[in-house]
């Protein structure tokens, strides 16, 4: 097919147009005559302005009771649903405190993602586990719970050995940042460092899991 024309109209309250046919038809079939034919979009027609609204407004009904719902869309409703009732129950959970202060989104049903990065041994994913929920054998955490009775860091003897300080401010670890600050730049993270990407942005897990184990803290 060879030399097709469009003129398209400009009128947009036009319900159609007919577009001339192919200069050039094929000598083998002339009896065929092909039209191209343009319809407007629905805007700037009212009807179909209308029926627009109409067909957005019937996805967001519920289906009749007597209407045939699939077993796969049941399971990926109540699916949904149970997902939207844990999230919200997260949000409202008194515990869990100190990794919504980190990471807003609710705990994954498949943490795996999150180390599968990792090729470091089991303790240290464990104790980066620990610093992002919370409860560790940081002394600030232990004295918390009554096990010992002093929350001082032994490294720099700081009031209280906290998450944030033993990622950020001990004196004492500062040499062993380097690494850190270094690869947080590779990832597009400029600036001071927080608590919440160290523990949070998988491009940075692998050198958090070298920075814990070469301060030796936890051996």
């Amino acid at each position: 097919m060879h030399g097709l024309a469009l003129e398209v109209p400009t009128d947009s309250t036009a319900q159609y147009a007919t577009t001339p046919s192919f200069a050039k038809r094929s000598p083998s079939r002339p009896h065929l005559a092909i039209l191209n034919l343009w319809t407007p979009a629905h805007i700037g027609t009212a009807g179909n302005e209308l029926a627009d609204a109409a067909a957005k407004e019937a996805t967001t009904l519920l289906p009749h009771p007597s209407t045939f719902v699939s077993l796969t869309t049941t399971r990926r409703l109540v699916h949904l649903q149970v997902l939207s009732e844990w999230e919200a129950a997260w949000k409202r959970s008194k515990t869990g405190r100190a990794l919504r202060q980190i990471d807003k989104s609710p705990p994954s049903l498949n943490p795996i993602p999150l180390y599968s990065s990792l090729t470091v041994a089991r303790k240290t994913s464990s104790i980066i586990s620990q610093l992002r929920t919370g409860p560790s054998h940081l002394h600030a955490s232990r004295f918390k719970s009554g096990f010992i009775a002093s929350s001082a860091c032994d490294a720099c003897g700081a009031a209280y050995e906290t998450r944030a300080h033993f990622l950020l401010e001990c004196p004492s670890w500062e040499p062993l940042r380097r690494p850190l600050h270094s690869v947080a730049k590779d990832a597009g993270l400029f600036g001071p460092l927080h608590v919440s990407p160290l523990l949070c942005e998988p491009k940075l897990l692998r050198a958090i899991a070298g920075f814990v184990e070469a301060t030796g803290r936890f051996s």
